[in-house]
């Protein structure tokens, strides 16, 4: 989002975002047209807190839209991950900035634990509990769009989904006037940019992503989603987002667990981050090289036991031919009201059950499924 509002104010920059953006002309990097004259003034990255990746890092400016626990076989509790943020902002010179998302209790934590050790950092709230320029107002969801509004630069929209993507606009507006103002620009004199920015944003690979349609055999609609949410609180909130953006549709969701050891320490947390989907398919956990599957405790298995306690319609597939007949049976009945504008499809996870939404994609299409490449 930064990055599409930075090319759109053309202030000199260059960005690395962590996935394909469709606005970046399908690339993950964007260079501003104000480089080829001036260089680059401003370098933007999506930085990994995993095994402390982001202290290569020298910052000038954060943005820290959230801190919760994860990332168990590198930091075990809460307190480290934590810790390993507190480090990272203290990287800040004198006078650098944090922008931290008012709305989320770890973030607001961890910037006051920041403070004390930083005074001279400048603290910038951006949300709906946030004061200044920077306060967040939702709006509704109407015509494709989500509209909301932010203090310094009023109304303005979005067409991806979900709550959690309004809050990172405005975490997108508030770096890219702060870089306005250090450019030596007035923000009022670019709000219109910004705005238009916005609105160009139309998201990245595997987040949020359509990778197709398709129509069942009553004629209705089929939209296949492929999201990277892989947290509970990123299941939790897409989802949400997804029920609020698509009315008149039946959600149905396959998921795979990424990793035993984050399942396991947040096996409730995941259990319980469905509630805004009609129907959940769970797979096996996705494993990683960096742990032992044999002494894991917990399975793709049991985590679908458990969501049952919180979902009356939970089915757990292992393998995915065998997640993509049930699915297709399921998407291939008639949607009834409220559903009757047809079904949302979701495949989420860091792992590869993107392959399951390609199987029945190519099905639904009478094509002849490749299996894919994975990106």
């Amino acid at each position: 989002m930064v990055g599409t509002l930075l090319k759109n104010v053309d202030l000199p920059s260059q960005v690395l975002a962590g996935s394909i953006i469709s606005s970046f002309g399908g690339s993950c990097t964007m260079t501003s047209s104000s480089c080829a004259e001036n260089g680059p003034s401003y370098f933007v990255a999506e930085t990994c807190e995993y095994q402390r990746h982001f202290m290569a890092f020298h910052p000038k400016k954060i943005v820290l839209t959230s801190v919760e626990s994860d990332h168990q076989d590198f930091y075990p509790t809460f307190k480290d991950i934590q810790n390993a943020f507190v480090d990272y902002i203290c990287l800040l010179p004198e006078k650098g900035q944090l922008i931290y998302c008012a709305d989320d209790a770890g973030a607001v934590e961890t910037a006051e634990i920041a403070r004390k050790k930083r005074p001279d950092i400048d603290f910038i709230p951006y949300g709906v509990n946030a004061t200044g320029d920077y306060k967040l107002t939702f709006g509704e969801v109407s015509g494709g769009n989500h509209n909301f509004t932010v203090q310094s630069l009023g109304d303005a929209k979005i067409k991806v989904p979900g709550d959690h993507n309004v809050r990172n606009a405005c975490a997108a507006v508030a770096l890219c006037t702060e870089l306005i103002k250090s450019d030596g620009k007035n923000p009022a004199d670019y709000i219109e940019e910004i705005r238009r920015g916005l609105l160009n944003f139309s998201g990245g690979k595997r987040r949020s992503e359509i990778v197709g349609r398709a129509k069942n055999k009553y004629g209705q609609n089929v939209i296949f989603i492929d999201d990277y949410g892989h947290h509970p609180t990123a299941i939790k909130t897409t989802l949400a987002g997804f029920r609020d953006f698509y009315k008149g549709y039946k959600i149905i969701v396959d998921f795979m667990s990424h990793t035993y050891t984050r399942t396991a320490a947040l096996l409730e947390d995941f259990a319980s981050s469905f509630e805004s989907a009609d129907t959940v398919i769970i797979n096996k956990i996705y494993g990683s090289a960096r742990e032992d599957a044999s002494a894991a405790k917990v399975t793709g298995e049991i985590l679908a036991e458990r969501a049952k306690k919180y979902h009356s319609d939970v089915i757990y597939a292992g393998e995915f031919d065998e997640a993509a007949r049930i699915a297709e049976d399921l998407l291939q009945k008639n949607a009834l009201a409220p559903y009757s504008e047809g079904y949302l499809f979701v495949t989420m996870g860091a792992g590869d059950n993107w392959k399951v939404g390609s199987k029945l994609l190519d099905s639904m299409s009478g094509k002849k499924s490749t299996g894919g490449d994975g990106e």
